[in-house]
């Protein structure tokens, strides 16, 4: 995984700015989705929350869609993106249907003058990283792989196996602009990721040009940094 140091200046040549929208009324949005989950992922959160040394949040999604861009090139070997209700060990059904939204961890750190806000899980090590200072925001996706070089930022680039993609914000919400370390804090996000490369790990040939958008709500504890 790439080190913050190394993530604050991918940011610094990225273009993924925009601004925080300040609105309690997501703390609300939230509630009531979190309403919607099964009540088995309900009760894992819920005793997470009980306990004060935990500090994992919740996100949870209601778009989390991954398009190949080049399907007409690649039409023998699109990749299938399936995610699977632990509850059942079967896929879940396509669209928004009650109880069919996925959940990933949040975590919120104040460092400095700075809250970072980091959304991880979609896959192993892939993660949404968020900056905010007052209004200012920057967000980037990342994704890492431990033995795999198979990303490119862009299909001439060589292979590598972590990418940081700059994403364009469509929205970004928080509930309380006067957050501090030990706050509980809600927000949303609705983001689309730059088109970057994956090798088909059918044919060295093959590339998938992708880009996710993911909609998003999330809750988590401010905990300070000590670094």
């Amino acid at each position: 995984m790439k080190t913050f140091a190394t993530l604050i200046l991918a940011l610094m040549v990225s273009n993924s700015f925009g601004q925080t929208t300040y609105d309690k009324t997501v703390t609300t949005q939230f509630v009531n989705l979190y309403k919607k989950l099964p009540k088995h992922i309900r009760n894992e959160i819920d005793q997470i929350g009980n306990d004060s040394s935990r500090e994992e949040g919740l996100a949870i999604f209601t778009e989390f869609k991954c398009d190949t861009l080049n399907k007409v090139e690649h039409k023998a070997h699109l990749p299938e993106i399936i995610l699977i209700d632990p509850k059942t060990d079967k896929p879940y059904k396509s669209g928004t249907k009650k109880g069919k939204y996925p959940t990933l961890f949040c975590y919120g750190t104040l460092r400095n003058d700075s809250l970072v806000i980091q959304i991880s899980g979609l896959f192993p090590d892939q993660v949404i990283m968020h900056f905010v200072r007052q209004k200012e925001l920057s967000i980037l996706y990342f994704e890492y792989y431990k033995n795999d070089y198979i990303l490119k930022g862009n299909i001439n680039d060589s292979l590598t196996n972590s990418l940081s993609v700059p994403v364009k914000i469509s929205r970004f919400v928080l509930s309380d602009p006067a957050y501090k370390a030990g706050d509980i804090i809600y927000g949303s996000g609705d983001i689309i990721t730059n088109s970057y490369f994956q090798k088909d790990s059918r044919s060295d040939n093959h590339f998938y040009k992708l880009r996710w958008h993911l909609k998003y709500y999330f809750k988590c504890k401010i905990v300070k940094s000590n670094k």
